[in-house]
C-alpha cells in the first residue's frame, strides 16, 4: 500500500524548516509528502494571496523527489476549509493510499479542537514532529492514536520571514518575494493606524476581486490597493512640503486629498513601486480624471466601497465585477451626488465636470442596453428606438414596443420597472394600466410604450417621431460602455 503524508498549512511564506521536517517524515515512513495548501486558514487571518504562495510552494518542492503540492483546497468553494473535509475528498479519490496527517506539536495541543476529530483519526494517521518551545502532549498523543516521530523542528518565524527580519527560506522563494513585492503589506502596516490598515487590506481584497471578473492582472491590482493610500498618514509638515515642492498648482484644493499627489513619491520612493500604471492609479484615486485606465478605475471603486466605510456598497462592487467600466460611471455619479449633498464642490476642475458627463453617458447607455436587452428577448415584435435628446429637455429615448393585449402590456412594464430598480435606476411612474392599447414606463432617460397594434395605429407615434433618429437594437445591444 503507498503511504502518503499531507502536510497542510498556509505556507505564508514555505520556510527551510517547513522542508527538513518533511524531508525527515518522508526517509522515517517511506512516505511521498503532499502539501496542501490552505485556502482560507481556520487558524489565521489576513494570509498572502493564494497565488503567490502556491508559487513560492512550487518552487521551494520542486527539487524534491518525493514532494508534491496538492491544490485541493484552493478548489473548495467551502468558506473555510477543514480537513475531515480535504481528507475524505482524498480517501474517496485514492482508496488504495494509506495517509499519515504531519502536524507539529503546537496542533497536536489543539486535536481536541478540530473538526470531527473522532472521525478523522480513523481515517489518517496522525504524526507529530517535536518543536521547539513545546512539551509533547501525551494525553492528545494518545487519545488521538498519533506517531511521535524523532524530528525536532527548529523555530522558525514565518512573520519574522514576511517582516524581513529572517531570511530562512530557500534562495529560489526569496527571489520571487523580492521580485513580486509579496510581503508588501508589512511595510504597509508599518505606515498606517490599525484603522487605516484595515482599510487598506479591505480596498486591496476588493480592487483584487474585481481584477478577475475583468480578466485584469489580480497581483496589480491588489499591490496598487495596498499602496493606495501610503501617505495618509505622513507627517503633516512633510506632506505640505512635497505639496509645495511637486504641486504648487494643487495648493488651493482640500489638504484631505493631497494624500493622492505624494502617495506616488511615497511609493516609488519608499516602497520601490516603480510600475506606472500603479503610481498613476494612487495619483487619481479620489478625484479620477478623463482616460482612465482600467487599474485606475479598479482602485477608485475599491477605495470607494471598502466594506469598512459602514454603508451598503454592493451595488457597485457587483457592477464593477459586471463590467468595471460601468461600476465606475455608476460610483463616480453617485459620489459626485453625495459631495453635492454635503455642501462640497465635487468639481476641481473642468476635467471633473467631463468625466461626470462621460459617466452619465455611460449610465445613460447602460440603462437603455438592459430595457432592450430585457424586452428584445421577450417579445416577438420588432422594436423601435428613437433617440429624443433634441427634442425633449427631460428624456433621452423613446422605445416603442409592440405587444398583443393588454394584459402583456403590463407585464412587461412590470418587468422592465423590475430591472431597472434591480440595477439602481428610478422610475417616475406607470401610466395607462387600464387602457387596453398602451401602458407608458417613464424612467426619465427613457421612456417605453407598451402598444398594442390598434394603440400603434391610434396613437400614431412612429410617425410623430418620423424625423429623428432611429437607433438599430444590434447597435444597443453592442454598446461598448466606457
Amino acid at each position: 500500500m503507498k503511504r502518503v503524508i499531507l502536510y497542510g498549512g498556509s505556507f505564508d511564506p514555505i520556510h527551510k524548516e517547513h522542508l527538513r521536517v518533511a524531508s525527515k517524515a518522508s526517509k522515517l515512513l517511506d512516505a511521498d509528502v503532499w502539501f496542501i495548501l490552505a485556502k482560507n486558514p481556520r487558524w489565521k487571518d489576513d494570509v498572502t494571496l493564494e497565488g503567490d504562495r502556491l508559487n513560492m510552494l512550487k518552487i521551494a518542492t520542486s527539487r524534491f523527489k518525493r514532494f508534491s503540492v496538492c491544490d485541493i483546497e484552493l478548489k473548495s468553494n467551502d468558506e473555510v476549509t477543514y480537513t475531515i473535509n480535504t481528507v475524505y475528498k482524498l480517501k474517496n479519490k485514492y482508496p488504495e493510499y494509506r495517509f499519515y496527517y504531519l502536524i507539529g506539536a503546537d496542533q497536536l495541543d489543539k486535536l481536541h479542537d478540530w473538526k470531527d476529530i473522532d472521525e478523522l483519526k480513523d481515517l489518517v494517521t496522525f504524526v507529530c514532529a517535536n518543536r521547539s518551545g513545546y512539551k509533547i502532549n501525551e494525553e492528545n498523543l494518545k487519545k488521538y492514536n498519533a506517531l511521535k516521530l524523532n524530528i525536532y523542528g527548529d523555530e522558525t518565524s514565518s512573520t519574522a520571514i514576511r517582516e524581513n527580519l529572517s531570511n530562512n527560506v530557500p534562495k529560489r522563494v526569496k527571489a520571487y518575494i523580492d521580485k513580486y513585492n509579496v510581503y508588501l503589506k508589512e511595510d504597509i502596516k508599518k505606515m498606517l493606524s490599525s484603522r487605516r490598515y484595515k482599510h487598506t487590506l479591505g480596498v486591496a481584497n476588493i480592487a483584487r476581486t474585481i481584477a478577475l471578473a475583468n480578466g485584469y492582472d489580480e497581483r496589480k491590482a491588489y499591490i496598487a490597493g495596498l499602496v493606495h493610500d501610503c501617505s495618509k498618514e505622513i507627517n503633516k509638515e512633510v506632506e505640505l512640503n512635497l505639496m509645495k515642492k511637486y504641486f504648487k498648482e494643487h495648493l488651493h484644493e482640500d489638504p484631505k486629498i493631497y494624500h493622492q499627489y505624494t502617495g506616488p513619491i511615497i511609493a516609488k520612493n519608499v516602497l520601490g513601486i516603480q510600475d506606472e500604471e500603479i503610481l498613476h492609479s494612487i495619483r487619481y484615486h479620489t478625484t479620477g480624471c478623463m482616460n482612465m485606465s482600467v487599474l485606475d478605475k479598479i482602485v477608485y471603486i475599491a477605495d470607494k466601497t471598502d466594506y469598512n466605510r459602514g454603508y451598503d456598497s454592493s451595488l457597485y462592487i457587483n457592477k464593477a465585477i459586471e463590467d468595471v467600466h460601468v461600476g465606475f460611471a455608476y460610483l463616480y455619479v453617485e459620489n459626485i451626488r453625495f459631495q453635492k449633498s454635503k455642501g462640497i464642490d465635487p468639481f476641481i476642475n473642468n476635467e471633473s465636470k467631463d468625466l461626470l458627463q462621460t459617466c452619465l453617458d455611460i449610465k445613460e447607455k447602460y440603462q437603455l442596453k438592459l430595457v432592450i436587452k430585457l424586452l428584445n428577448d421577450k417579445s416577438s415584435y420588432d422594436l423601435k428606438v428613437i433617440d429624443i435628446k433634441e427634442r425633449s429637455p427631460l428624456n433621452s429615448f423613446l422605445v416603442i414596443c409592440e405587444v398583443n393585449n393588454e394584459r402583456q402590456a403590463q407585464a412587461y412594464a412590470s418587468l422592465v420597472d423590475e430591472e431597472l430598480s434591480k440595477n439602481g435606476f428610478e422610475v417616475h411612474h406607470i401610466e395607462g394600466r387600464r387602457d387596453k392599447q398602451w401602458v407608458l414606463l417613464d424612467a426619465y432617460d427613457i421612456i417605453v410604450h407598451f402598444l398594442t397594434s390598434e394603440g400603434r395605429e391610434n396613437y400614431k407615434l412612429d410617425k410623430i417621431f418620423g424625423d429623428s433618429k432611429e437607433i438599430p437594437v444590434e447597435e444597443i445591444l453592442n454598446y461598448e460602455l466606457r
